[in-house]
């Protein structure tokens, strides 16, 4: 341990450039606006050595940044973009000139920007071993991520599987939908990939193999290679990384991440004293508690830099560029992270200082989190051996098994994580994926080999959003038949959301809870009931989410609370309205059956009669002319269990039943 902690003093000891501190490394970028005529105006602090600025702009997912449409003196603090309308949202780089060195600061920014109601397909891989133990809270994180706008796909694995194994899943997932399979959240002690032979905290006894969980986001693996590296120095068995050993080569992500990737996972944490079963429980209580708005934290940032500017890499810059469009440059509280989060929660927080594998150095480490409750959510942590985060009682994962707040951890400062997005309302994997691949589109870290590092990894739910909004009460439905009309219209009734400044309400409807949710009203519905005469007859799910207007140090945009999410019901539509004079009537038997029924015809129905047996999606599983027997005997029992209906027609009219097959 001797020789570990002389490595980490001499690896983190640095002096600033003339005296600058860590925040002349960034800009720190708030925006407000206005309506008529439509602006954004950009604020920031003006920087006394600051030779010139320039702005850039570009929409949300593009990959490059615009020319250069505004140059400022360098004592400029702010700047009116009139080009923009309600409803956008814009992206802007913000450069200053210092002479020896360049400051950047990014913000997301938008005039009442619309909610993000989709958010695509999330796969959610499981540890088996948390399966029987931990299904109500496993059942409720799916409810909350379908209630988010997610759909969910869910595997069990075993710890013993070979990564082949999981990143063969994860594919095929992806290749069925490649355009709408977003994000992967690993949740248990899932295989972990490895990769490199490099240590970007420094240290020559580091060296090797870490971590790389971001190698199941990147679905193209093909410049994935294990072929030359061969490396034994690290101190860490785990590090070590010979050819064909199954650890890869790479250093660096070696192309674009097609999935978010975020990670819980408390094995070998004996600090705890708890099972990993009972980590994993508590994590996940926190987690649904956090989205349903019943843990509230103070919108400020703890910033804890004990690093300074650091030689011009300035760690602590990753945080202050962050933080400020999430909370403001104002509330970002500059002291000790135990200290201020003993006094009051907040949303986000960042620590750097010197590190080992289980802490900061004569600091606090992971056994401060057995017995302290800090209420930071989002968090950074930077310091030597975090970013390898499997070590016993790792310092990185350590917060998350706490009973205090934190539900997210990452290692920035080589390189910076990119997250202000989250101030519009994306989610946390947004960010990580853009961390994780990105070279060229954000100022990084002033070395390119601290770009897309294959270590960056996301500890935590990758669907975890900044702002919450409270949820609607409990939704209720109410289903009236017309068999004449063969129509059904659903009522809806919820309770409301105790939120105070609630639009209203969208209400959404589903085939099933693996299909997304498509909102089926126009505008927000104010009060607490809907009337839905366009149901689809079969089976139909139908989701309640509140909505409210978040106005933010970025801007405003309209965020969405989880959905209430109802028991399925069963409508009696979608086929043409039928009178009383063309209604015809026959007999079904066994009703339930296990697919062989009979059907009886009467007399008016000796004409030649046409039978259509249909599932619940309208697709035609038996079809038959019946031109003389009044007994049909129908033999249906290769089908799937479930509700369908049965259609005759003839020159008299139609008629229509519903058997269910059990």
């Amino acid at each position: 341990m001797k020789l570990i902690l002389s490595l980490i003093f001499s690896a983190f000891v640095g002096t600033s450039l003339l005296g600058q501190v860590t925040s002349d490394y960034c800009i720190q970028v708030t925006a407000s606006y206005q309506t008529g005529p439509d602006a954004i105006t950009l604020h920031w602090k003006a920087y006394s050595n600051s030779q010139g600025i320039t702005i850039h702009r570009k929409p949300k997912d593009s990959m490059g940044w615009s020319k250069t449409i505004a140059t400022l003196s360098g004592t400029a603090n702010s700047w009116v973009d009139y080009n923009v309308k309600e409803g956008e949202t814009w992206e802007y780089k913000i450069v200053s000139d210092n002479s020896s060195f360049y400051s950047y600061g990014y913000i997301l920014a938008g005039i009442n920007a619309p909610a993000i109601e989709n958010k695509g397909r999330m796969i959610l891989m499981l540890e088996d071993t948390l399966i029987a133990p931990l299904s109500n809270e496993i059942n409720q994180l799916i409810y909350d991520l379908r209630g988010d706008g997610w759909v969910v796909l869910k595997h069990v694995v075993k710890r013993s599987d070979n990564i082949s194994v999981v990143k063969n899943l994860i594919k095929a997932d992806y290749n069925a939908d490649p355009i709408n399979t977003k994000a992967l959240f690993l949740v248990g002690h899932i295989p972990v990939p490895y990769s490199g032979d490099f240590a970007p905290d420094g240290h020559p006894n580091h060296y090797g193999a870490w971590p790389a969980d971001n190698y199941y986001g990147d679905i193209d693996d093909s410049l994935w290679v294990d072929k030359t590296v061969v490396d034994t120095v690290s101190f860490d068995l785990r590090n070590w990384n010979r050819i064909g050993d199954g650890k890869f080569d790479n250093d660096l992500i070696p192309s674009a991440l097609e999935l978010q990737v975020g990670r819980v996972d408390f094995n070998d944490m004996p600090t705890f004293k708890e099972s990993e079963i009972n980590l994993v429980k508590r994590y996940l209580n926190k987690d649904h508690y956090f989205k349903v708005k019943n843990l509230v934290p103070n919108s400020r940032a703890i910033m804890d830099d004990k690093f300074g500017a650091f030689s011009g890499e300035a760690f602590a810059a990753s945080g202050y560029r962050a933080f400020a469009p999430m909370v403001g440059d104002t509330l970002i509280d500059v002291g000790n992270y135990l200290d201020l989060g003993a006094k009051k929660s907040y949303l986000l927080g960042y620590a750097c200082s010197g590190g080992y594998p289980q802490g900061f150095i004569s600091y606090f480490g992971s056994d401060t989190f057995v017995n302290d409750s800090v209420p930071v959510v989002f968090n950074m942590f930077f310091g030597s051996y975090f970013g390898d985060w499997e070590f016993t009682n790792d310092f990185l994962r350590a917060p998350l098994a706490s009973k205090g707040w934190q539900l997210t951890n990452c290692w920035s400062g080589r390189p910076y994580w990119i997250m202000h997005q989250m101030a519009l309302g994306e989610n946390i994997g947004y960010c990580a994926r853009l961390s994780g691949y990105d070279r060229t589109l954000y100022y990084r870290h002033p070395r390119s080999d601290f770009g897309a590092l294959r270590n960056i990894a996301l500890m935590g739910d990758p669907s975890l959003r900044l702002h919450v909004v409270a949820m609607p009460g409990a939704l209720t439905l109410k289903n009236v038949s017309d068999s004449i009309k063969a129509k059904s219209v659903i009522t809806l009734n919820w309770g409301a959301s105790p939120q105070t400044n609630v639009l209203g309400y969208n209400v959404y409807r589903a085939r099933s809870l693996d299909s997304p949710f498509v909102r089926i009203n126009t505008d927000p519905i104010a009060n607490t009931t809907y009337t839905d005469s366009t149901a689809k007859h079969g089976t139909n799910y139908y989701m309640v989410r509140a909505m409210a207007l978040e106005i933010c140090p970025s801007g405003s945009y309209f965020n969405l609370s989880l959905g209430q999410i109802s028991a399925p019901t069963y409508s009696f539509t979608g086929i043409d309205p039928i009178t009383q004079s063309q209604k015809i009537n026959f007999q079904l038997y066994p009703n339930p059956s296990t697919g062989n029924f009979t059907i009886q015809l009467n007399d008016e129905m000796l004409d030649p009669t046409e039978i259509s047996i249909s599932d619940i999606y309208g697709k035609t599983v038996y079809h038959a002319l019946n031109t003389h027997s009044k007994t049909i005997h129908v033999s249906l029992n290769s089908l799937s269990k479930g509700i369908y209906l049965v259609q005759l027609k003839n020159n008299n009219g139609i008629g229509i039943q519903k058997v269910t097959i059990n």
